[in-house]
This record gives structure tokens, sequence and C-alpha cells, in this order.
């Protein structure tokens, strides 16, 4: 009788022992589980897509050119030496029949888009879409080659859905007039979108609101430095302001810097239209930026090899890395 109580007792025990570690496991893996979820549902949305423009038969935000009229009073001061000679213009982010307006505004030329948009982008239909993470910055620290793949991808997998929906971010920062759409009849590149209007390409990667990486300082470099004289560039990123203003003014330096002031170049290109980087020093990324500016055109005004010399190993040479 003592040893069947014994068994009964340990039999017991090993059940609610059992139970015990049967219920630990399945809360362990319920928790691994829901923390899964929540690192799937992070990476999910890290970022939004959203509508950047319509296609429309208007000229991008922002448009313009080195040849635009300016006020004389407002330029009575700066020195504009050079500026209608440099076949450049500038906007904000694309459609593709206002990528076509740009074309038709520049007239019979060699066009080259240059795309200083580093954050994964494209064209669903003819309207231009991005897909947006905090502060725009999605891709930071990401290279471009890997970019262009990621992007590439992204847009494979939309022309593949048959419901596509679109985000919506505050304050005006995405257009909201199309909720979603449902098969979409075209997902292109801006590079093929480009190509197909007959124009060259050419994807600088860079950071919104900061400073280009010398890397791609490079590339903008040695892609433009031998250019036909006849050749016009249109510069843009996604608003047409901080990126734009950026490799306008530099590729001004570039042409102007050995005749004309840092200051001027950098005022003459807010008197076209675009911004005042000079005044833009609130943030540190403000003042590196207008640092970077600074550094560049002295890199121009010291250019003696029709720049062989590329930024970084100057920046190298003058001990400034």
């Amino acid at each position: 009788m003592k040893r069947n109580k014994v068994a009964y007792i340990i039999v017991a025990l090993v059940i609610i022992g059992g139970a015990t570690i049967m219920y630990s496991i399945n809360q362990h893996y319920k928790s691994n589980k829901i923390a899964i979820q929540k690192t799937n549902s992070v990476q999910a949305n890290k970022t939004k897509l959203v509508i950047d423009t319509d296609n429309k038969d208007v000229l991008p935000k922002n448009f313009r050119t080195t040849k635009d009229k300016i006020n004389d009073e407002k330029s009575k001061d700066i020195n504009l030496t050079g500026l209608s000679d440099l076949n450049i213009s500038g906007s904000g982010a694309l459609s593709e029949k206002s990528l076509a307006m740009v074309k038709e505004k520049i007239g019979d030329k060699s066009i080259i888009d240059i795309d200083l948009r580093q954050e994964d982008h494209g064209f669903i239909n003819g309207m231009g879409i991005s897909w947006f993470g905090k502060n725009n910055q999605a891709n930071k620290g990401i290279g471009r080659e890997q970019i262009i793949l990621d992007e590439k991808s992204n847009l494979d997998k939309i022309s593949k859905n048959k419901h596509v929906k679109f985000d919506e971010l505050p304050k005006g920062k995405s257009l909201n007039t199309v909720k979603s759409i449902d098969n979409p009849e075209s997902v292109e590149t801006e590079e093929e979108l480009a190509k197909g209007l007959g124009m060259s390409y050419l994807r600088i990667t860079v950071t919104d609101h900061e400073k280009p990486l010398d890397d791609q300082v490079d590339l903008f470099i040695e892609s433009i430095k031998n250019l036909p004289k006849d050749t016009w560039i249109h510069f843009h990123c996604r608003g047409g302001a901080g990126r734009t203003t950026t490799f306008m003014s530099m590729y001004d330096m570039m042409h102007n810097a050995k005749n004309v002031s840092f200051e001027d170049i950098m005022n003459r290109q807010k008197l076209i239209g675009g911004s005042d980087l000079l005044k833009e020093t609130n943030k540190d990324e403000d003042k590196s930026r207008v640092e970077f500016l600074n550094m560049f055109y002295k890199y121009c005004k010291d250019n003696k090899d029709g720049y062989e010399t590329s930024w970084s190993q100057w920046i190298k040479n003058s001990g400034k890395q």
C-alpha cells in the first residue's frame, strides 16, 4: 500500500513538472513569436510608400535654370559672370509628364538627368512615388550600388501586385490624390523613364538634409568634367531645395570659382530659385554642408589639371581628411 502511494506521488509530480515545463516553453515561444512579429512589423513600416508628384503636364516643383532672367535690383551687388553659360537647371521630384516638360523647356540639346535622391523612388502609371523614412533618410549608410538594387527589387514587387496602397505624410509632405491603384499599368525606375525620353541618366545618392559623401562627389566630378560644351544638365532631389542647390552650386564653382567669389556663387544660386544655404545653419548638418561647400570652392579654385585630381585625393593632400 505504501509503495502504491509513493508511486502515485511520483507520477503526480512528473505530470505537474511536465505541465510546468510545457507551460514555460509555450510562454517562451509566444514571447519570441510576439518579439519576431514586432520586429517584422517595425521593418515593414520603416518606410511609407507615398506619392511625390501627380502625372501632369507641368514643370516640376521649384524648377529653375541658370538662363532665367534675374531681377536687376536684387543682383546689382552680385557677380553674375558665367552663370548664364552653365546650361543647367534644377527642380524637385519628377513625374513622367513633368520630365517630358523639362525636356521641352530645355529644347534640342543633349540632356543628362542627374538624380540626387538617396531614398528609393520610381514611377507608377507616370506618378512619382517614393519610400519615405524618418527625415527622408531611410537609406542613410547604404552604398549606392545596393540602393539601386534594392530600389529595383521594390519596384519589381509593385509591378507584380494587383493592388497598391499609398500612405499619406502629415503637413502636405506627400500627395493624397490617389489612395490606391489596382493593376498598375506601368512601373519604372527613373533611369528607365529618362532613357525612354531620350535623356542620359546619372544617380548620385545623397542623404536628404546633409552634405554629399566623398565617393559621390568623386563620381559626380568624374562623370561631368569632360562633357561636350552644349550638354544640358538637369539636377533634382525630392523638394528641389537643399541637395539640388548644393550640386548646382558645385557645378557653378567648377566652372567659375577662379572668377567669382564663394558668396556670390551661393547668392546667385539663391536668386534663380535655390535655397539660401548660407543662412540655413541652425542644425549641425546645415553647418556641415556649408563647410563642405566652402572646401569644395577652394578645391575648384585650386584646380590646375582639369579636375584630374579627385576631390578625395585633394582632401587627403590638404590634410583635411
